[in-house]
């Protein structure tokens, strides 16, 4: 015999209301509803070996890229550095939409962080805005730019990140995190400016470990499995991921609301 206890024994019990309920329905992935409240896994065709699943499909791709909106909001950049064995790839998000600005192959960091400043400035982007993957071959560029009058977020993706008690789900570190947000955005209505490479968000898997904290499959065993070659890296996607990282900059000039040129107020532009 098989015992089911899923939420409405919680709150039978009154472990939980179901206010709470409904809120985390409304607001969370159905897949991950099912799996933490009504003890229902997804069937084995969507599972692959190890527990992994698809973060999205290509027909959640699709529907994103035939999506026409009008920009709104704040633009957020996120870059992926690849340091010439790889692309560089930067990619612009607004509250709505996302664009990939620009990729480039560039061995040189010196050259990479002079072209990441001349997009933010063409763009009137923030620096508080833009977030760069700081580890490995990106490690150098936050402090290049620093060294430019641009302050801006070095992430570490692989940082535990704390839990928040309005979202039930836990992530195993800020990669999880990040890319659990690009699939909600996505999911909720979220807008690709059509381009083949946003494509590289269907070969990201992720599962739930045996912490029950969402993991995101490391790229050795992405290369493993076939889905990226063993010179690729999902750039693109990862860039994307980057533009939902919490700022942890504290501004000193201007307002955030203000285009650039506010931002720098009556100083010389440091370009």
């Amino acid at each position: 015999k098989v015992y089911k206890i899923d939420w409405r024994q919680g709150v039978e019990e009154g472990r939980i209301s179901q206010e709470k309920i409904d809120e985390f329905r409304d607001n969370m992935d159905p897949v991950m509803f099912g799996i933490l409240y009504d003890c229902e896994f997804p069937s084995g065709d969507n599972v692959e070996t190890g527990g992994w699943m698809r973060l999205l499909s290509d027909n959640d791709i699709e529907a994103a890229s035939s999506r026409t909106v009008e920009y709104a909001g704040e633009k957020i950049l996120g870059v992926d550095v690849g340091g010439g064995v790889n692309f560089t790839a930067l990619v612009v998000r607004y509250d709505n939409c996302a664009k990939i600005l620009d990729k480039f192959l560039e061995r040189d960091p010196q050259k990479t962080a002079e072209r990441i400043r001349d997009a933010i400035i063409k763009e009137g982007i923030l620096p508080e805005n833009v977030f760069i993957d700081r580890v490995g071959t990106g490690s150098g560029i936050p402090s290049m730019l620093q060294t430019m009058r641009l302050t801006v977020n070095g992430i570490n993706a692989g940082e535990k990140v704390e839990g928040n008690e309005k979202n039930p789900v836990e992530y195993m570190n800020q990669k999880a995190q990040m890319f659990w947000r690009v699939k909600e955005w996505v999911r909720q209505g979220g807008s690709l400016e059509s381009n083949k490479d946003w494509f590289q968000l269907s070969k990201i898997r992720y599962r739930e470990n045996s912490e029950r904290r969402i993991q995101i499959m490391p790229k050795e065993i992405m290369r493993a499995r076939g889905y990226i070659s063993a010179s690729e890296s999902p750039d693109v996607a990862d860039a994307l991921a980057l533009t939902f990282a919490e700022s942890k900059i504290i501004k000193v000039w201007g307002n955030a609301s203000e285009p650039i040129g506010a931002f720098y107020g009556d100083r010389e532009m440091p370009f």
